[in-house]
C-alpha cells in the first residue's frame, strides 16, 4: 500500500504589483508625514512673531492696525530747535549794568531821510531807543554800545556815518549823551547790513564799552518785528 504525503504547503512569493502598492503606500505615509512637520514649523514661526495676547487664529493685518495693544513702529521725530524764551524782544527793558535800555523800534528801510540810499544788495537798519541810568552819577554813554549778531560769529557795528547824519537832523544828541541818573534820554544808531540779514532772525547785542567785566545782553529781533518806514522825529 502506497503511503500519501500531504503536499507540503509553497510559500507564497508576492507579485510584482502588490510590491508596488506596498511602496507607494509607505512613500505616501513618509510625504504626509514631512508636511505635517512643515506646517506645524510655519504655524510655530508665525506665532513667535505675534504678541502674547494675540491669538494667531483669529489675527490679521487689518486687526492689528485697529489693535491699540499693537505696538506702533516707532519714529524718529527731527528736533526742532525752540526760541529762547529767556532773550528779550523788542520793547522789554534790558538791564547792562547800571544801564536799563528798551530798543523799541527796529526798521529796515533801502532810504534815509538823509538822501542816502542802501546799496545794491544791502538795507539800513534804524533802532531807536530809551537808555536810563540808575546808578548814582552822571555818565557818558555811546551808541558805540551796540551792534549786530547774525549767525553764530557775524558781527555788524553802527555805521558812524549814517548815524552822524541822523544826529545832525535833530537838535538832540543821539550818537553820545551825558546821562543824569533816572533821567532817561533817546538815542538811535544806524547799520549797514546785507539785505539776507533783514530776512531772517537777528540778534541786536548790547555792552557797556566802559566796564568790560559786565555782561552783554542780546535782544532778540524777528522779521515780525521790523518796521517798513522809517521817521526820524517818532524815533525821539
Amino acid at each position: 500500500m502506497t503511503e500519501h504525503t500531504p503536499d507540503t504547503p509553497r510559500e507564497e512569493i508576492p507579485s510584482s504589483d502588490t510590491t508596488r502598492k506596498y511602496r507607494t503606500g509607505i512613500i505616501l505615509v513618509i510625504i504626509f508625514g514631512v508636511v505635517l512637520v512643515g506646517i506645524a514649523i510655519l504655524l510655530n514661526v508665525g506665532e513667535s512673531d505675534l504678541p502674547e495676547d494675540i491669538d494667531p487664529v483669529t489675527f490679521t493685518p487689518e486687526a492689528q492696525r485697529e489693535d491699540p495693544a499693537v505696538d506702533e513702529p516707532i519714529i524718529d521725530e527731527p528736533v526742532v530747535d525752540e526760541p529762547d524764551e529767556e532773550l528779550a524782544v523788542v520793547g522789554e527793558p534790558i538791564e547792562v549794568g547800571d544801564l536799563t535800555y528798551v530798543i523799541d523800534e527796529v526798521s529796515a528801510v533801502e532810504e534815509l531821510e538823509t538822501g542816502e540810499r542802501a546799496p545794491e544788495g544791502q538795507t539800513f537798519l534804524v533802532m531807536g531807543m530809551t537808555v536810563l541810568s540808575v546808578g548814582e552819577e552822571a555818565r557818558i554813554v555811546s551808541v558805540e554800545n551796540v551792534e549786530i549778531r547774525h549767525g553764530e560769529d557775524q558781527f555788524y557795528s553802527r555805521s558812524a556815518s549814517l548815524t552822524r547824519a541822523l544826529d545832525a537832523m535833530s537838535e538832540e544828541d543821539l550818537m553820545t549823551t551825558e546821562l543824569t541818573p533816572l533821567i532817561p534820554a533817546r538815542m538811535v544808531a544806524a547799520f549797514v547790513v546785507p539785505q539776507e540779514l533783514a530776512d531772517s532772525d537777528f540778534f541786536i547785542v548790547v555792552t557797556d564799552q566802559e566796564r568790560p567785566t559786565v555782561e552783554a545782553v542780546e535782544v532778540r529781533v524777528t522779521t515780525e518785528d521790523l518796521e517798513p518806514e522809517f521817521d526820524l522825529d517818532d524815533l525821539i
